[in-house]
C-alpha cells in the first residue's frame, strides 16, 4: 500500500499510532546481535555491525568532531549514534517516537555511563515545538528517519527554531534512484522494515533540493549499496554476493554514487531564514 494512500484514510494521529506500532514491534537494528537483549554484549554487537555494514555513518556523524557540543539527534532508535556522539563528549538529545526503542535507549546509556550526557525525549518529532525549549543547537542530525515522517517538511521548518547560523544539519534520506529502492518496488527486497511498515519514502536530488529549500545545503551525496547474502547475513555472517565480490572497490564505489540507498545531506541555515 502507498504511503498516499495510507494517508488518505486515516488522519495524521492514527498514522502515526500505526508508525510507534511498527517501530515498537521491531526496532531498527534489533536483531543485529544474538546476544541477550539489553546487555552490554548485546549492544557492542549491534554497534559493530551497524558501523561494519553501514561504514558511512562514521564518516558522515564525525561523532569526535561535536566533543563539548549540543547535538539534537531526530530519530535516536536504540541509540547507536546516540551514544558513539555522548562517548565522544557531545551533550546529546535524542528524541524518538518508539516507546521499546527508547527504554532500550536508556538502558544502553546506563551501561555506559552515559545517562547525564543524553537526555532523551520519547515524543513525535514533528511536534517538536511543542515540548522542546528555543535552546540552540551546534548539530542536529537525522540517519535514515525523516523519510518514515508523515510531514518531514514540517519538521525540517520546525527545527530551524533550534539551529542558528553556525549550527549543522546533517541527514540521510532514502534515495529514489537506487538498486534498493528498485528491489522493493519489485517485490524482491527480503527486508521488509522499510515497505512493510507502510509510510517509507524516497527521494531524487531534486526532491530533496525542494525539500530544503529553506536550507543552504552545503554537501549532497549517494552512498551505500548492500552487497551480502542475506542468508548469512541474518546469522551474523559477512559473504558477499558474487557480483560484489569480483568487483573493484573503484568501481562499486562509482556505483555508489550513482545508484546508492543513502542519500546523505549536510546543509545550514540560509541566513534569512
Amino acid at each position: 500500500m502507498g504511503f498516499q494512500r495510507f494517508k488518505n484514510f486515516m488522519n495524521k494521529k492514527e498514522c502515526y499510532d500505526q508508525i510507534k506500532g511498527f517501530w515498537n514491534k521491531k526496532p531498527c537494528n534489533i536483531n543485529h546481535s544474538n546476544k541477550k537483549i539489553g546487555t552490554k554484549e548485546y549492544f557492542e554487537d549491534v554497534c559493530k555491525k551497524k558501523y561494519f555494514v553501514e561504514p558511512h555513518i562514521p564518516v558522515f556523524a564525525d561523532f569526535s568532531r561535536w566533543s563539548g557540543k549540543n547535538v539534537l539527534e531526530i530519530g535516536c532508535g536504540l541509540g547507536t549514534d546516540t551514544i558513539s556522539f555522548a562517548k565522544n563528549g557531545a551533550n546529546v538529545t535524542a528524541i524518538d517516537l518508539s516507546d521499546k526503542s527508547m527504554l532500550l535507549a536508556k538502558k544502553r546509556a546506563e551501561l555506559y555511563g552515559l545517562s547525564e550526557k543524553i537526555n532523551f525525549i520519547n515524543k513525535n518529532c514533528e511536534e517538536i515545538d511543542s515540548f522542546m525549549t528555543n535552546e540552540k543547537f551546534d548539530l542536529v542530525y537525522s540517519f535514515g528517519v525523516l523519510h518514515h515522517v508523515i510531514s518531514p517538511d514540517v519538521v525540517l521548518k520546525k527545527i530551524m527554531k533550534y539551529m542558528d547560523k553556525d549550527s549543522t544539519l546533517k541527514v540521510m534520506l532514502y534515495s529514489k534512484f537506487s538498486t534498493k529502492y528498485l528491489k522493493i518496488l519489485l517485490g524482491l527486497d527480503r527486508f521488509q522494515s522499510q515497505a512493510g511498515s507502510l509510510h517509507m519514502k524516497s527521494y531524487s536530488f531534486k526532491q530533496i533540493k525542494e525539500l530544503f529549500k529553506d536550507y543552504d545545503i552545503e554537501e549532497i551525496k549517494k552512498v551505500h549499496i548492500f552487497p551480502w547474502k542475506i542468508p548469512e547475513y541474518l546469522n551474523h555472517q559477512y559473504k558477499k554476493k558474487f557480483i560484489w565480490k569480483i568487483m573493484p572497490d573503484c568501481i562499486l564505489k562509482y556505483m555508489e554514487s550513482k545508484l546508492g540507498w543513502h542519500t546523505l545531506i549536510t546543509a545550514k541555515k540560509k541566513a534569512n531564514s
